[in-house]
């Protein structure tokens, strides 16, 4: 009987580790490996008439291949505000004749998007008249 107990005193660190082991495994696969961000796109309309507004949305490729929106997750910017102006949800408003390059970055990761806006042009407006 000491023989026994001897033997599963010995075993016993072992059998923790490896019922640790087994716990751990079953919640982290092996080879499992974060996603990271290679690349963003930034998507919408690139012409657009002043006094308008717009939304861009921002697309990122991760490293596994696959895409996600991350529009309301980069930081926006705009290389000219007196042109147009970007929110924090990317939403564009087109301000004056000309162009802007609008940035959208996450980290160390840019993508930008290149738009030009053109003057408002008078014209004739279209009324819709129905008789009842």
């Amino acid at each position: 009987m000491d023989e026994m107990i001897a033997t599963i005193t010995q075993f016993l660190p072992m059998f923790a580790v490896m019922l640790v082991w087994a716990a751990w495994n079953q919640f982290v696969p092996t080879g499992a490996q974060a996603k990271t961000i290679v690349s963003i796109t930034v998507s919408g309309e690139s012409h657009v008439t002043a006094g308008s507004s717009h939304q861009l949305t921002a697309t990122a490729t991760l490293s596994d291949g696959t895409t996600a929106d991350v529009t309301g997750s980069v930081v926006w910017a705009s290389s000219n505000l007196t042109i147009a102006s970007v929110s924090s949800s990317g939403a564009v408003a087109a301000i004056a004749a000309g162009a802007a390059q609008i940035t959208a970055t996450i980290g160390s990761i840019v993508g930008t998007f290149d738009t030009t806006v053109v003057a408002q042009t008078p014209g004739w407006e279209l009324i819709d008249i129905s008789w009842d």
